[in-house]
């Protein structure tokens, strides 16, 4: 590696230009997976933090290939309920799922303040799902913090007294809240199933969206919803984690997202090779004297990569902490969700992948000629 570090601190601008394009490489990959992790929790959290064991979808008639599992056409019957019922008891519970429009009524008597759109979820058990603490009465509705504020419903960290809501038109009073969960970009607000039917205008056997079986009800058909249950009730069943496809935004939203990850991390093996090739048709003089004084094929290999390890962990670590930086000065204002895992792995990626593209560019070097050293063709 001795040649190699001479050479870096001999053309210091050359390799200071390639440590900054992948740092800027690094910085983009990081703040891209933040975006991503932060789109897609404000997307699927309410959705994949469900402390249930399975999602059931109406389908239609799976058989036929033409309805797949999906929050938008699903609706649970009275019937299909009945069904899981049977099996599961009381484990079974409808979930209602729709948006709609919240508007604070002032506590002054002046009218209404603040508006949001949020996206309603309704349960028979919503202290088990939305971590209010006790049952959800008739005519009430939970909040997250944030979307309280914005309809003027706070005084200071706490709800105003006598705080209420209209949602969809309908007045409701809001009973506390509860931590901050996102559908679709939209924030949740919790009530129970009856109400959420009254602004649903739903037809009168549907009873809810999607179905529920809660944690350890699968216990008692050996892990698994049997075939014969779903094909009879045309449902389909899967969990929380593979319920989150059901919402066809999120789908093509995370794909286009890590659809840009593949890409940079593409580009950035292409930009390290070009470097090393042009790196080592520069330095076939160099070489071939180090072959002529004895240098094994090995040696010369190694040193060429130790060379291009140092510029990609240098651009690579420099450009990852700037991005992360960023990313969390930007969290604020912009859905960014940033780890300390989901940090590192861009820049891992990077130094592998560099790695491996250094490794094919200086294969070259292994046939030098040592007879150049002595200006031979």
């Amino acid at each position: 590696m001795k040649l190699g570090l001479k050479d870096i601190r001999f053309a210091k601008g050359r390799f200071a230009l390639m440590a900054g394009v992948v740092a800027l490489i690094a910085m983009l990959l990081v703040m891209l997976t933040g975006l991503t992790s932060g789109l897609g929790n404000q997307s699927i959290s309410a959705v994949r933090d469900l402390p249930v064991d399975r999602v059931v979808f109406s389908t239609g008639d799976l058989a036929s290939g033409e309805a797949k599992p999906d929050f938008t056409s699903s609706q649970i019957t009275a019937q299909q309920l009945a069904a899981y019922q049977d099996v599961y008891g009381d484990g079974a519970t409808p979930l209602g799922l729709t948006s709609a429009r919240a508007q604070g009524v002032a506590t002054d008597g002046s009218g209404t303040s603040g508006t949001a759109n949020v996206a309603v979820f309704a349960a028979q058990q919503p202290e088990a799902l939305s971590g209010a603490g006790s049952a959800l009465p008739k005519g009430s509705v939970f909040l997250d913090e944030d979307t309280a504020s914005s309809l003027g419903l706070l005084n200071g960290s706490a709800l105003t007294a006598d705080a209420k809501a209209t949602i969809n038109g309908k007045e409701f009073a809001v009973a506390g809240l509860v931590d901050a969960q996102w559908y679709s970009h939209m924030p949740v607000a919790w009530m129970s199933i009856d109400d959420w039917a009254s602004i649903a205008h739903t037809s009168s056997d549907v009873v809810g969206t999607v179905m529920l079986l809660a944690d350890g009800s699968l216990a008692s058909t050996s892990g698994e919803v049997p075939s014969t249950l779903t094909d009879d009730s045309l449902t389909t069943a899967v969990s929380p984690g593979a319920a989150v496809r059901g919402l066809p935004s999120y789908t093509s939203e995370n794909g286009s997202l890590a659809l840009m990850q593949a890409f940079l991390y593409g580009i950035s093996g292409l930009v390290i090779a070009a470097f090393v090739a042009v790196w080592t048709v520069q330095r076939t003089r160099d070489i071939a004297v180090l072959k002529a004084l004895g240098a094994s094929s090995g040696y010369v290999v190694r040193d060429a990569l130790s060379q291009s390890l140092v510029v990609t962990v240098l651009g690579a670590v420099v450009g990852g902490a700037l991005g992360g930086g960023i990313a969390v000065a930007a969290s604020a204002v912009v859905p960014i969700h940033l780890t300390l895992l989901s940090a590192v792995l861009p820049i891992a990626g990077i130094i592998v992948i560099g790695l491996a593209a250094s490794m094919a560019a200086v294969k070259q070097t292994t046939s030098i000629d040592p007879l150049l050293a002595l200006g031979g063709n």
